[in-house]
């Protein structure tokens, strides 16, 4: 039977961004270099494919004019000015693109869209949340919560290209949409029964994942007044939120 090639993908092993595809003889040592490298020798951070004994020098930090940040891989987070590209897979996509295509392959963002609408268990607590570059060469978007790893690299945006908006939902209602978050706190500290919580829009879109809102962990210790019971309760408070955006911007 054939494997899909998406599935095929997510099951190769994972190679470090900036890095080769290492072979080993029997010994255990690395074999030769290769003249003729086949698909599956893996490609650095710069878009080019290296022999199977190769191994890279790890690519620097690479900026793409004022709006994007590649940061270098293994960092996980971004400088002081920028903040993860987390509003959507297309706009993770259009972002990749604006990066010279010998820094990021020209077929790098061919796939983007594979689980760019879904939360990948894979992908939550061990890649970067939002846009990144991992396996060598390949664009991908994480849905869920964010994590390090030497294998990828994140993808940046400046803070002020990204709109913020907060809804604050207290089941079964949306109550209220705040341009702040310390509004939208205030709002939900109001209450304190029943399930509830600030789900944030970026750019017109509200996230999937309420764990993280702006860069805080949505909890007490961060003045978050927020209750839930589990993903069910998170995912009907969060199709609320959807629904109220889309009712205010009709």
């Amino acid at each position: 039977m054939k494997l899909s090639h998406a599935l095929l993908f997510f099951l190769a092993p994972m190679v470090a961004v900036g890095q080769s595809v290492g072979t080993s003889s029997p010994s255990g040592g690395r074999g030769a270099s290769s003249s003729t490298n086949s698909p599956s020798s893996g490609s650095n951070l710069r878009g080019g494919t290296s022999s199977p004994s190769e191994v890279a020098t790890p690519a620097p930090v690479v900026v793409a004019g004022p709006e994007f940040v590649l940061e270098a891989a293994g960092v996980g987070t971004c400088r002081t000015g920028y903040e993860p590209l987390v509003s959507s897979w297309q706009a993770c996509r259009d972002a990749a693109r604006t990066f010279p295509t010998d820094v990021i392959g020209s077929g790098a963002t061919n796939h983007v869209a594979y689980f760019g609408t879904t939360i990948n268990p894979r992908f939550v607590g061990n890649v970067p949340r939002g846009c990144f570059l991992s396996m060598g060469s390949r664009v991908h978007f994480n849905n869920g919560a964010g994590g390090v790893t030497e294998r990828s690299a994140i993808l940046c945006q400046k803070v002020e290209i990204a709109v913020h908006e907060y809804i604050v939902v207290v089941w079964p209602n949306a109550v209220g949409r705040f341009d702040t978050l310390d509004a939208a706190k205030a709002s939900l500290d109001t209450y304190n029964s029943g399930s509830r919580l600030i789900a944030e829009v970026i750019e017109g879109e509200v996230q999937r994942d309420p764990h993280t809102i702006s860069g805080q962990e949505q909890d007490e210790g961060n003045g978050f007044s927020k209750y839930w019971h589990n993903w069910h309760d998170i995912n009907r408070m969060i199709a609320l939120a959807n629904d109220f955006a889309e009712d205010e911007s009709a």
